[in-house]
């Protein structure tokens, strides 16, 4: 009966080692590309098998990453050919502590087809006059540290469902962010917290959403707003109750952030039923909530009316 238990053990030991298989670059091929499994120990990062890239690596940017599972803890990736590199068929890749890239060369990348790109730490150095593009539903780009320069923009295309979220760190693109005017499909950016900084934000294309939630303070800056041009239809910015984020547009006022209010193209909670002077405050040319009161000045304002409620009853 022991032998039968310890058998039994083993075989589940394994089972469980098999279906949590994971994989190390380390360039055993001496080619530096990624996309060759002899340059990681376990075959190619692709599906459960997630790979770890903590050395210098490279990727052909004329062949799409389909299906990788990657995370980078060290060294800087970078890569071959004059086109970003394609994140496809639902491509996870963390950067966490590593760069991307240092080179002049670096092309950024093209998050498409349900996949997700994440920076976590580290930094990551675009060429001045290249785009990043995010797009297809279900992809999702996320900061949540460290800092990235997107070269020119980030810009929101393809198919509905393309988010992407600010949640801490740096960020920044002499260009815009958003979706242009062609296109239409419903593209979500959610500012939580961090330091954001963009030539414009692009909001011509049809249901493009800037949403500013979270707790942190944070702030989204911009010379312009969609060049001048109008907004796409069922377009806005959207702020939610007890966010921290601050809007700057280059000479705004608050004029210019009530007449949004008034178009519907500025909303609080989706709402804009209420006085602009209810939620907003605005100093020089940034927009940002009325503060809430803390807890601790509500609970010091329950006690001195309770105080005097109690005076009032003795005398």
């Amino acid at each position: 009966m022991k032998r039968f238990i310890l058998i039994a053990l083993v075989g589940i030991t394994t089972f469980a080692s098999s279906t949590n298989a994971a994989t190390v670059y380390n360039n055993g091929n001496g080619t530096s590309l990624v996309s060759d499994a002899l340059n990681w120990d376990n075959l190619l990062p692709t599906g459960a098998n997630q790979g770890t890239i903590n050395i210098n690596a490279t990727a052909d940017s004329t062949v799409s990453l389909s299906g990788y599972n990657v995370v980078q803890t060290g060294g800087v990736f970078s890569h071959t050919g004059i086109a970003a590199v394609s994140l496809t068929d639902s491509t996870t890749w963390e950067i966490n502590g590593a760069s991307a890239s240092t080179n002049t060369s670096f092309r950024g990348f093209n998050v498409r087809s349900g996949s997700d790109f994440t920076l976590t730490s580290g930094t990551v150095n675009t060429t001045g006059a290249r785009d990043w593009a995010l797009g297809d539903t279900g992809s999702t780009m996320t900061i949540n540290g460290g800092s990235i320069n997107f070269g020119r923009s980030l810009i929101m295309q393809g198919t509905a469902g393309g988010i992407f979220t600010m949640n801490a760190g740096t960020a920044q693109g002499t260009g815009s962010i958003g979706g242009n005017n062609l296109q239409d499909f419903t593209h979500t950016l959610n500012f939580n917290g961090g330091t954001t900084t963009f030539g414009n934000l692009d909001l011509r294309g049809d249901n493009t959403f800037f949403n500013f939630g979270g707790s942190s303070v944070g702030s989204l800056t911009a010379t312009t707003l969609n060049s001048g041009l109008a907004f796409g239809a069922n377009s806005l910015f959207d702020w939610f109750s007890g966010s921290q984020m601050s809007l700057t547009i280059t000479g705004a006022d608050q004029t210019f952030y009530q007449s949004l209010y008034t178009a519907g193209d500025l909303r609080f909670e989706g709402s804009n039923a209420n006085p602009f002077a209810n939620h907003f405050q605005v100093s020089g040319a940034t927009l940002s909530l009325i503060p809430e009161p803390s807890s601790t000045a509500f609970i010091a304002f329950s006690l001195i009316a309770l105080f005097s409620h109690r005076r009032r009853t003795h005398t």
